[in-house]
């Protein structure tokens, strides 16, 4: 465990795999391999990366990618781009310009269920089309 200044490590596997947060910045990681760029985030699980365009966000799981404000990531292999977006599931894309969700199981991480319009619930298993859309 390592407390430095306003950011917390807690590194499961610090000799191959540390933590790397951002000094100052209010965030915290707990796990392996998480990488925080970003200010008064969290990161738990491992090689979750939280760059520096995120603020207030968090990823619990594994290889988790955010690159906007205010996003929640839950699971494997999700990318977030949008501000306020979430993932709950595993190779899941959020993108567009602002706040949308997205529930379930993409194919593949290069062949993700993806959504990129705004504001809406996207829901889909085993595919990169949903099952459910409302919006």
């Amino acid at each position: 465990m390592r407390l430095m200044g306003k950011t917390l490590s807690i590194d499961f596997d610090a000799s191959h795999y540390p933590n790397q947060v951002k000094e100052n910045s209010g965030s915290a990681s707990i796990g392996k391999g998480n990488r925080i760029e970003s200010n008064m985030s969290i990161a738990i699980g491992s090689t979750n990366f939280l760059d520096t365009a995120t603020t207030a966000c968090a990823a619990i799981g594994g290889h988790n990618t955010l690159s906007a404000t205010h996003a929640l990531a839950f699971g494997y292999d999700n990318v977030i781009s949008c501000g306020g977006g979430l993932t709950i599931g595993r190779y899941l894309y959020s993108g567009g310009s602002s706040t949308n969700y997205v529930i379930g199981q993409g194919i593949s991480a290069q062949n993700p269920l993806g959504n990129n319009a705004d504001f809406c619930l996207l829901v889909g298993f085993n595919s990169t089309k949903p099952t459910l859309f409302v919006g």
